[in-house]
């Protein structure tokens, strides 16, 4: 399998964690494999989490927390998903794969383009069940 070292999970164990949970995951996987020493990619994560976190609360609390909130953040989690899509690492790359499949609020032209032009298979089959609507 690609990507796979001796400090490094296996890649289904990868896919399987980034579909549940993707910022969480490349979290998990910063710590794992650079020993969390990249916090800008940490940082870009929390980015993308917190629009995640905002949007999920307006529509369930919308007396709490407003959609203009939300909207507030939006441009910096964009920023930070097309970063990722665009990272030398497969698994980051994922992360911006699996946040636009579960969120599709995210999923912009520029990211989609990025990832699309993803010859890695894990990116390719999460575009397909894009595709395919899940």
């Amino acid at each position: 399998m690609s990507g796979q070292g001796r400090d490094q999970p296996h890649e289904y164990l990868i896919r399987f964690i980034f579909k549940l949970d993707p910022c969480r995951a490349l979290w998990g996987m910063e710590r794992i494999v650079n020993k969390g020493g990249n916090t800008e990619l940490v940082l870009k994560s929390r980015r993308i989490d917190d629009a995640l976190w905002l949007d999920r609360e307006s529509a369930t609390f919308p007396n709490k927390v407003t959609l203009e909130e939300f909207q507030k953040v939006l441009p910096d989690a964009e920023l930070a998903l097309f970063d990722l899509a665009g990272n030398e690492t497969w698994w980051v790359r994922l992360c911006a794969a699996e946040v636009v499949r579960k969120h599709p609020r995210l999923r912009t032209e520029k990211v989609m383009e990025r990832l699309r032009g993803d010859k890695h298979p894990a990116i390719l089959d999460v575009l397909e069940q894009i595709r395919a609507g899940g």
